[in-house]
């Protein structure tokens, strides 16, 4: 994992000279996927979900979970699949994964009997297995009810428990789920709401930290735009000379594990902000009927800030 990374003198004083150079958080965001063209917000958030919050342990022994998740809803053809890909290959502990080809088991862990020795063992799922990292799920809305409740305890409590075959015990799942999902009608419906198109129970959507529209929609300059840098992509192997950026994948990694070891407070001026956010945005949400805000949105917002404070 990240703590595992170890860094040299020399690229200990690149990353400080770099990290007090103006506008450090946009172009490590280029940085990442340079590849695939636009989607510049959400390049932010996935630095911010690499990054991660500070995780927390309570005097009573409670933990609030760092971990930062992300559900990418869009139409389809628009990179959601090439992103979780190389989110799971930027990680240094990442592991992708399907909905339809996951079962619950094998998200989480399975217990098995050996025929000739009847020796029970546990086998590791992909969310045990990208502890310390990020667990990349793509079609999300492909998955069974009964194997998306199993991501319900390790989204929240960071642990997967175990009872099976006499074999009680937990498991540590410390990972940041990236989930990308369409809509159920094929395509994303205006006239419905975000609930309707995604199908999914609002526990889960509430345990995602930020959700992502990704509509394509026709649009003759954007789609020359694309156009142009799909075709250069495909004849040069590399992305045009304006998407180049002076970051390759290794300072990335190196940036982000220097960044992790600071663990940001927040100072008393800024509760008050915090509240009032919170407070205005869950008014917004029971105004215009969409998903109601909840006190875990109020903890993603602390997560987020961490993060961006992190950079």
């Amino acid at each position: 994992n990240y703590n595992e990374i170890h860094l040299t003198p020399e690229m200990n004083n690149k990353i400080d000279q770099e990290a007090n150079s103006a506008n450090i958080y946009a172009k490590i965001a280029q940085a990442i996927a340079p590849e695939i063209h636009g989607h510049d917000d959400i390049k932010k958030s996935l630095l911010l979900q690499l990054v991660g919050g500070v995780a927390q342990t309570l005097q009573d022994g409670m933990k609030i979970r760092g971990d930062i998740h992300i559900l990418l809803l869009g139409d389809p053809g628009v990179a959601k699949s090439q992103i979780l890909k190389y989110m799971s290959t930027i990680s240094p502990r990442g592991v992708y994964t399907t909905g339809k080809g996951s079962s619950g088991v094998g998200l989480t862990a399975s217990v098995t009997r050996d025929p000739l020795t009847s020796e029970i063992s546990l086998d590791s799922g992909a969310l045990i297995l990208a502890d310390m990292g990020i667990c990349s799920i793509d079609e999300f809305d492909k998955m069974d009810e009964y194997d998306r409740t199993a991501i319900h305890e390790v989204m929240e409590q960071q642990t997967v428990s175990i009872a099976k075959a006499g074999l009680t015990t937990t498991l540590n799942a410390r990972c940041s789920i990236l989930a990308a999902a369409n809509p159920i009608f094929g395509r994303y419906s205006f006239t419905h709401s975000v609930n309707e198109n995604l199908n999914l129970p609002h526990s889960l959507l509430s345990r995602f930290d930020l959700l992502f529209l990704l509509l394509d929609r026709p649009d003759v300059a954007n789609d020359a735009l694309l156009a142009h840098h799909v075709t250069y992509v495909h004849r040069y192997k590399q992305p045009p000379p304006q998407y180049e950026t002076t970051f390759d994948m290794h300072f990335v990694r190196q940036y982000i594990s220097q960044a992790r070891q600071f663990e940001p407070i927040i100072t008393p001026n800024l509760l008050g902000t915090v509240v009032d956010i919170y407070v205005d945005r869950r008014q917004e949400g029971s105004t215009f009927s969409s998903t109601l805000m909840t006190a875990r949105q109020l903890l993603s917002i602390l997560r987020l800030s961490q993060a961006l404070a992190r950079l």
